[in-house]
């Protein structure tokens, strides 16, 4: 089962992605969530988790909106394991959970405190998801022609412009994201933590962190420090001997899962979800554990 995080506008929730129909085409059901039905996406703690879990005036009663979002994918799991998944003829155990954006950041934030999400699927996610605060990438120029981008005079040289700074996850419009205490950092390297951390606690033997980004058009999003929080958090998974349980897909533009990524994720959790061999699961991650931003040996591939 897919469990896909998403905005349902009112009058379309029948609406299903062409991702959805495509999943049903390989034998996967899809579960649309809509997390604003959990938490507002905006300041004031509003909806049922916070009717459930008040916000207090300490840190131990403080969650952020994104925690919020991701405890409601935990609901949905629940629900499947107490009888809905039998109603649905679904396999529970075998599930997926993807989100774009800030929904993304939430993904992440799920798959690190909910250990029954088996393949947790961050897409474009950029600061406080799957980007690294301390890798700032405006800037930089990469030769993109391996992946066959070209601007309208045919270059194939690309360079990053703005990144989203740790102040905009702080401002008002985001800053119900999180708790009281992050809105007190006034930068990243005062940061006790990066996300590469947040993303290494996915590392476990029966489960999978798949990561998405776009390759341009996604400067906000820093995609290049998504590449190196792969990297970092990757080294947790080769120690523990589950290197083939982490895979970076990168698509050329796009802030969104692709049908071209959704192809891949599924060709990923077939073989995963059916007792593939640890040859076999490498084979089907080999091809999505590099990044056009980053050499093999960690060093940066800009111009």
């Amino acid at each position: 089962v897919c469990i896909e995080m998403g905005f349902v506008w009112p009058g379309r929730e029948l609406e299903l992605s062409v991702n959805a129909y495509y999943a049903a085409t390989r034998g996967y059901a899809t579960i649309c969530y809509n997390p604003v039905e959990i938490a507002a996406d905006k300041a004031g703690r509003e909806g049922v988790f916070y009717q459930i879990h008040p916000y207090g005036e300490t840190w131990e009663e403080q969650t952020g909106v994104l925690a919020a979002w991701a405890w409601g994918a935990s609901k949905i799991l629940d629900a499947l394991e107490y009888g809905l998944a039998e109603k649905l003829h679904i396999n529970s155990l075998n599930n997926i959970l993807s989100g774009v954006s800030r929904l993304g950041k939430a993904t992440l934030v799920a798959g690190a405190y909910d250990k029954r999400i088996k393949v947790v699927v961050p897409a474009c996610s950029g600061a406080g998801g799957a980007a690294m605060y301390r890798y700032r990438s405006k800037g930089n120029t990469y030769d993109l022609a391996s992946v066959g981008y070209a601007d309208e005079q045919g270059n194939s040289m690309y360079t990053v412009g703005q990144n989203e700074a740790l102040c905009n996850l702080q401002s008002d419009a985001e800053g119900h994201w999180f708790n009281d205490i992050f809105l007190q950092f006034d930068c990243e390297e005062r940061l006790p933590v990066d996300q590469h951390e947040l993303a290494a606690l996915i590392a476990d033997e029966n489960r999978y962190l798949f990561m998405i980004s776009a390759i341009t058009e996604e400067d906000w999003v820093n995609a290049a420090a998504m590449g190196l929080t792969y990297f970092k958090a990757k080294k947790v998974f080769d120690f523990l001997g589950l290197g083939s349980h982490a895979c970076l897909c990168e698509h050329l533009k796009g802030h969104a899962v692709l049908l071209s990524d959704m192809k891949h994720l599924l060709d990923y959790c077939d073989k995963a979800f059916n007792n593939a061999s640890k040859v076999e699961l490498q084979d089907a991650a080999g091809s999505m554990q590099k990044s056009v931003f980053w050499n093999g040996d960690g060093t940066s591939t800009r111009k």
